[in-house]
């Protein structure tokens, strides 16, 4: 890993949210930009990811399904440019823990 990527994402104003500009990355790389960038937040916190990457639109919200990742918002911001929020959840969808 370079050290530009982990220029790449910068926190926010709130602790618990970081934003990763992949504006003009063709895909994969928003994908595998939100993958390691996820991998360093803790359990609760969001990933804002801007991105203009056609794909994207179904890769990055499959990846947070089959993550159990709850995607708070996501838009198009016009013809060519979309934004999405995950939050990285305490335990993945449909893993319960269950007491006897």
């Amino acid at each position: 890993m370079t050290g530009w990527h982990r220029q790449r994402f910068s926190r926010t104003a709130r602790e618990s949210s970081v934003k990763l500009p992949a504006l003009g990355l063709v895909c994969p790389f928003p994908l595998v930009e939100a993958k390691e960038t996820m991998a360093k937040l803790n359990k609760g916190d969001c990933l804002e990811i801007e991105f203009d990457c056609t794909q994207a639109t179904e890769a990055i919200p499959a990846w947070a399904a089959e993550e159990g990742y709850e995607v708070t918002n996501y838009e198009q911001i016009d013809d060519a440019k979309w934004t999405i929020t995950v939050m990285k959840q305490t335990s993945k969808c449909g893993q319960e823990t269950k007491f006897m």
